[in-house]
């Protein structure tokens, strides 16, 4: 059931000050008080949603128009056209984040991450040479991780090396790495868990 006393709510109302960087009839927006980046907005709905799937499904065409509306003006407001997040939590246990306003909000990220941020997760740049004579990871003079492995990159086999020998080294589950670019390159950015 939602609560109408939730920070966001009252946010909406007036009754507690935010940063607010956009807002219509229908939804606003406004940083983050705790960024995970330089650039760290919310953008909420006026209506009573609790989650994303709760908008999606009870709000009215004009409500999700406008919604859509503010985060636009949002992005264009603070610059945001090229590299960004978006996201939204629902639960208490989901898989990655829990949410904790239940009042659906989308995250929109840009910039550079915060030390809260880099405490969650890092990335690393990495180099993949295939086809090596063993298995092993190292890091060159420029301070760039390779990533020697036996298998050759067709149908996703180095990649999954890649997984497998990162989880390895650095002692964490391989369902926390995560190849965010080059995943057809020999040149990657990989998410590390800390």
């Amino acid at each position: 059931m939602y609560d109408n006393q939730n920070v966001f709510a009252k946010i909406i109302r007036g009754e507690i000050p935010a940063r607010r960087v956009v807002e219509n009839d229908y939804a606003i927006s406004f940083y983050d008080v705790n960024p995970m980046c330089s650039t760290h907005v919310l953008v909420v709905p006026c209506g009573e949603y609790e989650n994303i799937l709760d908008f999606a499904r009870r709000a009215s065409a004009e409500e999700q128009a406008g919604f859509w509306d503010c985060f636009v003006k949002t992005a264009d407001k603070l610059g945001i056209d090229g590299e960004f997040n978006v996201f939204a939590n629902a639960g208490l246990s989901a898989p990655l984040f829990n949410q904790s306003v239940f009042h659906f909000h989308l995250h929109l990220i840009a910039g550079e991450r915060t030390d809260a941020c880099k405490e969650i997760v890092r990335r690393i740049n990495l180099r993949v040479i295939p086809r090596a004579r063993q298995n092993k990871v190292d890091i060159d003079s420029d301070g760039k991780y390779r990533l020697h492995t036996t298998a050759a990159p067709v149908d996703g086999a180095a990649n999954d090396a890649v997984v497998r020998a990162l989880s390895k080294y650095f002692k964490v589950p391989k369902s926390g790495i995560k190849i965010v670019r080059g995943i057809t390159a020999r040149d990657k950015v990989v998410e590390i868990p800390d």
